[in-house]
C-alpha cells in the first residue's frame, strides 16, 4: 500500500468517524451527557477502549488472512521448473537453505515464501545472471528470512498498519521492522561471503525486479551498511507522533459511539 493511499484511507477515517460522533451527539444528547459526567468517566472510557482493541483485533485477523491467502495464490501460480539448475543446486548446498522451490523464469528471482513453512524460491534465471559467489549472496540472505519466518511476520505487521489506519506510527514501525530485516539478512550474507557479491547481487537484483528480488528496497541504508558507514538514526516525523496521539482518543471515541448506537437500536 502507498502511502498516498494510507493517507486516503485516514482521511476517510477521519471523515467517517467525526459523522459517527457528530450524529450521535445530535440524535442522542441526554444519553451522551450522562456518560460524560465525571462519575461516568472511568466506565465510559474502559467500555469505549475495550471496543475499540475488539473490533482491531478482528479486523487485524481477517487482514492477515486475506494479506497470507492472496500470497498463497500468487505464488501458487508460478510456473514451476522441473529441477534446480545444477549451478544453482550447488550454490543452495554451499548456502545451506533448505525448502528450496525453483520457478520458470528468465528473470533473475529470490524470495521467501509461505506461512506455516516457508521456503525460499528461486527462478532458472537467478543462476544466468549472476556467479557463484553473488548466487551464494542471495540465497544467505533469503536463508535468514527463512530462519526469522519474515513472509508471516512481515504480513502481520502489514496488516497491522492497514488496519491502525488513525495511528501513522504503526506503518513508520512497519517499515522500519522491514527495513530491519533487510539489513539482517544482508549482514548474514557479508559474514559469509563478503561485500563484494553483495553489493553486485544488490546492484543487479535490486535494479531488475525490485518488487521480487531479495534484495530489493531500502538501498541507502543497505549501501551504507555494506560500505561500513553508520546508519543513520530513524524517528518518525513530529507530525505523524501528534497524529497517532490524537488517533487513538478518536478512534476510540468512535467505537464507543457505534456500540451506543447499535445498543440504542437493538433496545429500540
Amino acid at each position: 500500500m502507498s502511502l498516498q493511499r494510507s493517507h486516503v484511507q485516514s482521511a476517510g477515517f477521519t471523515a467517517a468517524g467525526t459523522a459517527i460522533i457528530a450524529g450521535t451527539v445530535a440524535m442522542h444528547p441526554a444519553v451522551v451527557q450522562q456518560a460524560l459526567q465525571p462519575s461516568s468517566w472511568l466506565g465510559t472510557i474502559v467500555l469505549a477502549v475495550l471496543t475499540l482493541a475488539g473490533v482491531v483485533l478482528v479486523a487485524w485477523i481477517a487482514r492477515l488472512a486475506f494479506v497470507l491467502s492472496r500470497a498463497a495464490r500468487t505464488v501458487g501460480r508460478l510456473p514451476r521448473a522441473e529441477r534446480l539448475p545444477a549451478r544453482l543446486r550447488s550454490s543452495v548446498a554451499r548456502a545451506g537453505v533448505e525448502r528450496v522451490q525453483c520457478i520458470s523464469s528468465s528473470l533473475p528471482i529470490a524470495f521467501c515464501a509461505g506461512a506455516r513453512r516457508p521456503h525460499v524460491i528461486v527462478s532458472e534465471g537467478l543462476a544466468e545472471q549472476l556467479d557463484d559467489r553473488e548466487l551464494e549472496a542471495v540465497l544467505l540472505h533469503e536463508r535468514q528470512h527463512l530462519r526469522e519466518r519474515e513472509p508471516v511476520v512481515r504480513a502481520a505487521c502489514e496488516a497491522a498498519a492497514q488496519v491502525l489506519v488513525f495511528f501513522p506510527l504503526a506503518r513508520w514501525w512497519s517499515h522500519r521492522r522491514i527495513e530491519q530485516a533487510e539489513l539482517r539478512a544482508d549482514q548474514a550474507a557479508l559474514c559469509r561471503v563478503g561485500p563484494r557479491p553483495v553489493a553486485a547481487a544488490l546492484f543487479r537484483l535490486g535494479s531488475t525486479v525490485p518488487a521480487a528480488a531479495a534484495f530489493a528496497g531500502d538501498t541507502e541504508l543497505r549501501v551504507a551498511q555494506l560500505l561500513g558507514d553508520p546508519l543513520p538514526p530513524q524517528r518518525p516525523a513530529a507530525w505523524m507522533v501528534a497524529v497517532s496521539l490524537a488517533g487513538l482518543p478518536f478512534a476510540a471515541a468512535v467505537a464507543g459511539c457505534a456500540l451506543l448506537n447499535i445498543g440504542l437500536l437493538l433496545g429500540a
